[in-house]
């Protein structure tokens, strides 16, 4: 239910709080950061027995992020390493407060039927959008972040081997705010903000049209 609307499903004249009928799930796996068991010549934080590496640009992508949408965490690890990462990438719970989803409280498939949300209205940043089944048209595909070398992908250097790092200015994530702020601009557009028609706006179409394969 929209917060314009009342308990018996009747609109008010009350003007919605219109940032917060977009939701945005970020699930926390290698599109943000990555972690390796041993020791390596750069600044780390430590997680438990891990070390992590906070993808760069990711701070100014979650203050941004945040002006548009209500942010959610999803993942498929554990609440004690929802926490454990939350702890790296919002200390003060600014950006995710306790909106967090784990595989404590879902199937073994990611289902947006633990959201308390219209479909019409949740983007989707993910980078394994097969566990997804139900909801690939939510879905923008994010790469890995991959500092380390996969040794799965052959004959490629990890940034760590290349002594880089992904760029701030031209990055993965760089390329997923372009497209939430296009999303959030043809949601809101001029004509639905004067006629608070936002039942007739859906993101999928938007993100059909505007989304290439993987950012």
């Amino acid at each position: 239910m929209y917060k314009n609307q009342n308990r018996k499903g009747e609109r008010s004249n009350k003007r919605p709080n219109l940032r917060r009928c977009l939701l945005l799930l970020i699930v926390v796996t290698s599109s943000f950061v990555t972690e390796y068991a041993a020791t390596a010549d750069r600044q780390w934080r430590d997680t438990k027995t891990r070390r992590s590496i906070i993808r760069p640009f990711l701070h100014e992508f979650l203050k941004e992020a945040n002006e548009m949408f209500s942010m959610y965490v999803y993942t498929m690890g554990d609440r004690d390493y929802a926490n454990t990462v939350l702890k790296l990438i919002d200390p003060e719970k600014v950006y995710f407060g306790d909106r967090v989803i784990t595989r404590d409280e879902g199937p073994h498939t990611k289902t947006l039927d633990l959201v308390l949300a219209d479909e019409c209205g949740v983007v989707i940043v993910d980078d394994t959008p097969q566990v997804w089944p139900d909801h690939k048209s939510n879905l923008l595909e994010i790469t890995k972040y991959n500092y380390f070398r996969d040794k799965r992908v052959e004959y490629t250097k990890s940034y760590a081997e290349e002594k880089r790092d992904e760029s701030q200015k031209e990055g993965s994530l760089v390329n997923v705010l372009k497209v939430l702020k296009e999303v959030y601009e043809g949601f809101f557009s001029r004509e639905v903000d004067k006629k608070l028609d936002i039942d007739s706006k859906d993101v999928r179409l938007l993100l059909h049209d505007l989304c290439t394969p993987q950012c």
